[in-house]
C-alpha cells in the first residue's frame, strides 16, 4: 500500500525537495585511465584517487557513465585515498537521511597475502574539505571483486556541510588494497513513514468505525480526507499513533477512498497512505397487522442491506423484558390501545441499526369457560367466563360428539357414552375481534366403590387393613372409619382403640369427579379384651391324681376349656358366676402342665386366650379290695387306681395258690373270670402288683374280696 502512496506524490514533490543534497559529478566522470587524479569538482584527501578503469591493471566497466573513483589503502592503515566535496546545505543533526551507491573490491594491486586484505568504503562528516569529524557510514569487509549497490542511512550528530568520501582500515595485512566508488544518488532525508493499520483495505463497511495509523517519527499533524462527514478531518496524534472517528451519510454507498496524510518537523515533509473500503447501507425497518387483544400479532421484517453486505442478528423488544431474536416473530398483547416495538438489526461487519414503531391492539374477547363434573348419563354445565364481561356479543358453543352446538352462553349438554370429548367455545365483541377456546372434557363411567377390611372383628385395640376394591379408574379416596377418623390413602389402615360397632364409609371419584360412595354398617365389631387367670390347682384325691382348678376372667365368658398334661382332658370348666369357674381334672403323674383354653365374647365372637399352670403332681397309686362284678355297671372291674406308667404287671390267685388271672397292659382288668371265662366263686382272692411310673418302681400285694351279689 505505502509504495502506491509515493508513486502518487512522486508527481508532487518538487525537483529540489526540502532537506535533499545533489553533488556534483556523483559518477565521476573524467579522463581515464588517469592515475592520481580525481575528477573535478572534487577535491583529493590524503592522498590522490585514481580516475578508472585502465589505471594499475584495474579494468572493471563502470555502472554509470565512462569512469569511476578507486581509492587506494595500505595495509597497515597509514596510507589512504580520499575524495571531498561541499554540500547544497548542511545536514540537520538527529534527522536521518539516505542514499544509494555502487562499491566494489579490486585485488588487481594487492601484494598482500591472500584472503588478509579486503575492500572498504566510508563516508565521514565534517565543516571543511576533507573533514573526517565522524563517521558517519562504513560499507565493512568488501568481499566480492564485482559491483554492489548499497542503500546507505545514517543520522547525523552535528549539522555538517561537508562530506568525504575514503577507504577505512580493516585488518593489517601486507600489501594495498582499492575500494571503488560510482554513481552516487542524491542524499535526501528518510520519508517519514505513515501507514494505516485499521480496518483492513476493502472492508465491508455498514456504520460509523474508527480508522488507525502509526508513524516511524512524530508527526506535526495527521489529515483524513473522503467523502465522510466533516472531511478533512484532523486525526488525534499520540506519539506515532494516531485515530479519528469517520461516520458517512446515511444514503452513500459503494466503494471509498480515505487518504491519510502526515506532515513531519523539521522540514514538513509530507507522507501519505490510502485506505479503501466498501460502504454498506442498511436501514432497519419492519410492519405489522392490527390485532385483537389476546391474539398475535405478526411482524414481518423489511430491513434492506446493499451487497455485499447482510444481516446478521434481529433483536424485537415488544414490552418490557421481552425480546425475541427471530426474523419475523409473533408477539400477543394482554392490553389493548399502542404499543411502542423496536427492531435492532446487526449487519455481518457488526454495524446496528434502530427503528421504533408504533402498533395498535384492539380491544378483544379472551374465551374461558369452567365445566362440573362429566359423569356418563349425568348432564354437564358449562359455564362461561370469557371476558370482557358484558362485552360480548354472541356465544358459539360445540361440544365434540357431533351433536348440534348451541348459542346459549351457559348450555348443558349429556354426553351418551364415556370417552374425551372437544368442547369448542368461540365468542365475539363488537369490533370483529373473536376467539376461541378448546378444552378437554373427560366423560367418566361413574365408579363403583367396594372394599374389604382385615380382620373386621377382634379385642381393642384392633388394627385393621381396608383394602380397595371399587371399579374404575379413581383420582381419590375418602374414608370414613365412623369412630371420628378419615383417610384419603387408597388402602388405609386404622386402630380402633374402644369397643364398639363402627359404620365404614368409602367415596370414591373420578378424574372427571364422579364419585361413588358406600356405607358398611356395622362393619367393624370391637370387643373388649378377655383375660383368663389360673387362681389355684388344689388336688382332690392324691390316690387317684385329681385336681381341682379355679380361675377368673375380666368379664363375663360363654366356655371356659382345660388341657394338657390331663388324662381325661380336654374338660370343660363349670361356670360359677359371668367370671368365675372351676374344673376336675386327673392329672399325670409324670407331667405337670394345665393350659386353660377359653371363649367369649360380648358379641357372639369367638376369642382365644391361653394361660398356663405348673403344678406339682404326687399321686399315689391306690388298690381297692372289693369289687363287685355282677353287670350293673359299678365296680365290675379290680382296678389299679395309678396314673401312666412305663411298667405294669398284675398277678391274680385264689386262695388255694393257683393263678387265675395276669395282665400286663394297663387296660387289662380283671372281671372275676378265670382264664377258661368261668365266673369266680364269691371269697377272698390275693393279688401281686409290680409295676413302674416315672422311673419309680411300683410294688404292692394283697387280698381282695369279690362280692356278685344277688
Amino acid at each position: 500500500m505505502k509504495q502506491r502512496v509515493l508513486a502518487l506524490l512522486l508527481p508532487f514533490l518538487p525537483l529540489f525537495a526540502a532537506g535533499q543534497f545533489i553533488f556534483q559529478n556523483p559518477s565521476f566522470e573524467g579522463t581515464f585511465p588517469n592515475p592520481h587524479i580525481v575528477p573535478a569538482p572534487w577535491d583529493d584527501c590524503y592522498g590522490s584517487p585514481d580516475t578508472q578503469p585502465g589505471s594499475w591493471g584495474i579494468n572493471l566497466p563502470p555502472t554509470d557513465g565512462n569512469s569511476y573513483v578507486s581509492f587506494l589503502v595500505d595495509g597497515n592503515g597509514i596510507y589512504r585515498e580520499g575524495a571531498s566535496q561541499p554540500l547544497n546545505g548542511c545536514f540537520v543533526a538527529g534527522q536521518s537521511y539516505t542514499f544509494t551507491m555502487d562499491i566494489a573490491f579490486s585485488d588487481v594491486y594487492n601484494t598482500a597475502e591472500p584472503g588478509d586484505c579486503y575492500g572498504s568504503v566510508a563516508l565521514w562528516g565534517g565543516n571543511s574539505l576533507c573533514d573526517d569529524n565522524e563517521l558517519l557510514w562504513s560499507s565493512g569487509a568488501i568481499t566480492t571483486t564485482g559491483w554492489n549497490n548499497v542503500t546507505v542511512t545514517f543520522t547525523p550528530t552535528q549539522n555538517w556541510c561537508f562530506v568525504t568520501f575514503a577507504p577505512i582500515f580493516i585488518t593489517p595485512c601486507n600489501g594495498y588494497i582499492n575500494g571503488m566508488v560510482d554513481n552516487i544518488s542524491a542524499i535526501v532525508p528518510t520519508q517519514p513513514g505513515l501507514v494505516i493499520t485499521g480496518p483492513a483495505e476493502n472492508s465491508n463497511i455498514a456504520c460509523d468505525f474508527t480508522i488507525t495509523g502509526t508513524t516511524d517519527s512524530i508527526p506535526s499533524s495527521v489529515t483524513l480526507t473522503g467523502n465522510f462527514i466533516g472531511s478533512p478531518l484532523a486525526a488525534t496524534v499520540s506519539g506515532t499513533n494516531w485515530q479519528a472517528n469517520i461516520a458517512y451519510p446515511n444514503n452513500l454507498t459503494g466503494p471509498q477512498t480515505i487518504v491519510a496524510t502526515g506532515i513531519f518537523p523539521p522540514n514538513g515533509d509530507i507522507s501519505r497512505d490510502t485506505l479503501h473500503i466498501n460502504l454498506i447501507d442498511f436501514n432497519a425497518d419492519f410492519t405489522a397487522d392490527t390485532v385483537c387483544q389476546g391474539k398475535p400479532t405478526h411482524f414481518v421484517d423489511l430491513s434492506t442491506v446493499t451487497a455485499p453486505g447482510t444481516i446478521s442478528n434481529y433483536l424485537w423488544e415488544f414490552e418490557p423484558g421481552q425480546t425475541s431474536i427471530l426474523q419475523n416473530p409473533t408477539y400477543s398483547y394482554n392490553t389493548p390501545g399502542v404499543h411502542g416495538v423496536k427492531l435492532i438489526i446487526t449487519s455481518n461487519p457488526g454495524c446496528t441499526d434502530t427503528v421504533v414503531k408504533q402498533i395498535f391492539v384492539n380491544p378483544g374477547a379472551i374465551a374461558n369457560f369452567s365445566w362440573d363434573a362429566g359423569c356418563f348419563g349425568l348432564p354437564v354445565n358449562f359455564q362461561d367466563l370469557s371476558t370482557p364481561t358484558g362485552g360480548i356479543t354472541s356465544w358459539d358453543w360445540t361440544f365434540g360428539d357431533n351433536t348440534p352446538g348451541t348459542t346459549t352462553q351457559n348450555p348443558t349438554h349429556t354426553y351418551t357414552a364415556p370417552g374425551n370429548y372437544n368442547a369448542r367455545l368461540i365468542v365475539n365483541v363488537a369490533n370483529g375481534c373473536a376467539d376461541t377456546l378448546d378444552q378437554q372434557i373427560i366423560v367418566d363411567p361413574i365408579p363403583v366403590a367396594l372394599f374389604s377390611a382385615q380382620p373386621v372383628f377382634g379385642c381393642y385395640p384392633l388394627d385393621v387393613l381396608f383394602t380397595d376394591e371399587s371399579n374404575g379408574i379413581m383420582t381419590s379416596w375418602a374414608w370414613n372409619f365412623g369412630d371420628g377418623s378419615t383417610s384419603n390413602q387408597q388402602n388405609p389402615a386404622h386402630t380402633f382403640a374402644n369397643p364398639g360397632s363402627y359404620d365404614i364409609t368409602l367415596i370414591v371419584t373420578t378424574p372427571a369427579n364422579c364419585a361413588d360412595t358406600l356405607v358398611l354398617n356395622d362393619y367393624i365389631e370391637v370387643d373388649p379384651c378377655v383375660d383368663l387367670t389360673i387362681v389355684d390347682p388344689l388336688p382332690t384325691d392324691t390316690i387317684g391324681c385329681i385336681y381341682t382348678i379355679t380361675g377368673t376372667t375380666n368379664q363375663a365368658v360363654q366356655s371356659v376349656t382345660l388341657s394338657g398334661s390331663i388324662l381325661n382332658g380336654p374338660v370343660t370348666a363349670t361356670l360359677i358366676d359371668s367370671v368365675t369357674w372351676e374344673a376336675q381334672v386327673t392329672m399325670n403323674a409324670d407331667l405337670s402342665n394345665i393350659a386353660i383354653i377359653y371363649a367369649t365374647g360380648n358379641f357372639g365372637n369367638n376369642y382365644t386366650d391361653t394361660d398356663t399352670v405348673t403344678v406339682t403332681v404326687d399321686c399315689n397309686f391306690g388298690i381297692p379290695n372289693v369289687f363287685t362284678p355282677n353287670g350293673d355297671g359299678v365296680n365290675d372291674f379290680f382296678d389299679v387306681v395309678v396314673g401312666a406308667t412305663t411298667k405294669y404287671n398284675m398277678l391274680i390267685y385264689n386262695h388255694w395258690g393257683l393263678k387265675i388271672f395276669s395282665s400286663t397292659n394297663q387296660n387289662d382288668l380283671w372281671d372275676g373270670k378265670t382264664s377258661s371265662g368261668a365266673d369266680c366263686t364269691d371269697g377272698v382272692y390275693y393279688y401281686i402288683f409290680i409295676g413302674e411310673q416315672g422311673g419309680k418302681e411300683l410294688k404292692q400285694n394283697g387280698t381282695i374280696t369279690l362280692l356278685r351279689g344277688k
